[in-house]
């Protein structure tokens, strides 16, 4: 068995051996549909800006840009909320590069949090 398999079956501390350490579905298609839409909308911006101003594509891209923009508010709404309170929990940060790791995550979503709300 490879490192990687070997860390997705150990087991969490304190949970009495019986809960893996991987994320459940629902995160992880949670996750992938975010980054996804990330690459789009970020694919769209920078497209249009190839097209002939007033040009229709040009005007549907951006309508395509603010509709998956508003999908990708919604996902992160419910990512947010399925973390929070259903989501799988993974152990507590207990060395530097845990604990560094943890407050990278917290920043990518406090600035896609930012992206959004600046559109």
């Amino acid at each position: 068995m490879n490192e990687n398999a070997a860390l997705l079956n150990k087991e969490v501390p304190d949970s009495g051996g019986d809960l893996p350490v991987r994320y459940d579905r629902t995160t992880i298609i949670l996750h992938w549909l975010t980054v996804v839409l990330v690459v789009v909308l970020f694919a769209l911006a920078e497209i249009w800006d190839f097209l002939e101003h007033g040009a229709p594509l040009r005007k549907e891209f951006q309508s395509l840009h603010i509709s998956l923009g508003i999908l990708l508010t919604l996902v992160l709404i419910i990512r947010l909320g399925w973390r929070t309170t259903r989501g799988t929990r993974m152990p507590a940060a207990t060395n530097l590069q845990e604990r560094l790791a943890k407050g990278m995550q917290h920043a990518l979503y406090l600035l896609l949090a930012v992206q959004v709300a600046l559109g």
